[in-house]
């Protein structure tokens, strides 16, 4: 993922059908701050119907933020649930979370939604694609221009490669990218 805070790197192992296990890696080079955290996700919900799917997850990060122009670590937590409900032609998703970096009282908020249309509908091993808006809430974020952000993104997978490409009101680039194997 590259966005206007930052480069991520997720990698992970997934061992059963409820959980993942991996190791992310962030560098915020606007801020001079490379995060090394693993992370585990859990489903707690999944509900599957005939033309529908909603699942509800947790994300825990736990690991260390390196302050490079310090030389400093500091300890990193993060937790989100996240919400996602989608049909072959509509997808909506919710976001909410708090990360602590200590020591101290370092506490953020974020808050993000997505909603999505395929503008056709492809069948299986075709190349799916969906307009999409996400809008982002960091209230805690020190710039105004990145407090609320309105992210308009193409997404576009087939198979096991999902790129989402976007432009957000700060007039920063998105790019995601997922391979599965």
């Amino acid at each position: 993922q590259y966005n206007w805070e930052r480069l991520n790197i997720h990698y992970h192992y997934t061992p059963n059908i409820n959980n993942s296990v991996g190791f992310v890696f962030s560098d915020y080079e606007e801020v001079s701050q490379k995060l090394y955290a693993a992370q585990w996700n859990h489903l707690i919900y999944r509900e599957n119907k005939k033309k529908s799917q909603a699942n509800l997850y947790s994300k825990l990060q736990l690991g260390t933020l390196r302050l490079d122009d310090k030389d400093e670590d500091f300890y990193h937590f993060d937790l989100h649930l996240n919400y996602d409900w989608e049909t072959r032609k509509h997808f909506c998703a919710l976001s909410i979370g708090t990360t602590y970096d200590g020591p101290g009282e370092s506490f953020s908020q974020h808050q993000s939604a997505r909603i999505g249309i395929a503008p056709y509908l492809a069948g299986y091993g075709q190349l799916h694609t969906w307009l999409m808006l996400q809008v982002e809430y960091h209230p805690d974020e020190t710039l105004s221009d990145n407090r609320l952000l309105w992210t308009p993104m193409l997404r576009l997978f087939k198979g096991d490669l999902l790129v989402e490409l976007g432009a957000n009101s700060n007039q920063k680039l998105l790019i995601n990218s997922i391979i599965r194997f």
